[in-house]
């Protein structure tokens, strides 16, 4: 499993040395779900399992890590993003070279531990159980839900009518973070299509590590106080709309 962190490792050291030619870091985001599928085919190779579970799950991750980065790469490019604007000016001065440990090496090592069940998977060729029937189910119900917000954000911000209001087309009626919600479901999805026994229980700590960066760090909270300074109509959506886990808009 460590060959995983030494090859994301090197690819994070790699894309620090293109930051420094562009000036920015913002960029590595659309390499967050791609080191996923790195991930996911280097275990799979090393491992050689070909069952039909393990390869449709892999399947599943390089669908979405690649509509994912495209989507990122398309709403990021040009421009440094607000919340690495926000950790630069914590590390300054030297920001540059801070930022191969404040932001290429630590996603690096997160991006290690949360696909720790991609490795799970592939040590083992369990069939199709009730429990990873569930996953799958899951898993696809996360990556639809995740690209359908994306869209009608996509949609919403490009309407110029709307500049300055809050997306509620679509799930964003039912939930204030619906694309994090479905990222939420999708590594919640992997862990039950991964796990087999009680000896795969170290590998609960992957979706909840994600769930905590979602909810508790980078994910809502950073989101939640933009939108609270540059969008009139927040508060009225704070009081209609669940902050995560969607649920009907309330009167």
């Amino acid at each position: 499993m460590f060959f995983g962190l030494i090859a994301l490792y090197i690819s994070a050291f790699v894309l620090w040395l293109y930051s420094l030619k562009v000036r920015r870091v913002t960029f590595i985001d659309t390499f967050w779900s791609l080191g996923f599928a790195l991930s996911a085919w280097l275990y799979t190779l090393n491992s050689g399992n070909t069952s039909a579970r393990h390869l449709l799950m892999v399947f599943l991750i390089n669908a979405w890590a690649f509509r994912l980065a495209r989507y990122l790469h398309k709403r990021n490019r040009g421009h440094e993003d607000r919340r690495y604007q926000k950790i630069a000016s914590g590390f300054q001065p030297n920001w540059q070279m801070k930022s191969l440990f404040v932001v290429f090496g630590l996603q690096a090592s997160l991006n290690w531990i949360v696909g720790g069940t991609l490795y799970v998977s592939s040590t083992h060729d369990e069939g199709f159980s009730l429990r990873v029937v569930l996953g799958f189910i899951l898993l696809t119900f996360g990556i639809v839900w995740e690209a359908w917000a994306d869209r009608e954000l996509v949609k919403f911000k490009s309407d110029p009518s709307t500049r300055g209001q809050t997306c509620r087309n679509g799930p964003w009626q039912y939930s204030r973070h619906p694309n994090y919600f479905g990222n939420f479901c999708i590594w919640w999805g992997v862990f039950l299509v991964s796990v087999q026994g009680l000896s795969h229980l170290p590998a609960l700590l992957s979706p909840l590590v994600m769930s905590f960066l979602l909810m508790r760090v980078s994910g809502v909270p950073m989101t939640s106080e933009h939108m609270r300074s540059s969008r009139s109509d927040y508060a009225e959506y704070l009081r209609t709309t669940n902050t995560f886990f969607p649920w009907p808009p309330r009167k």
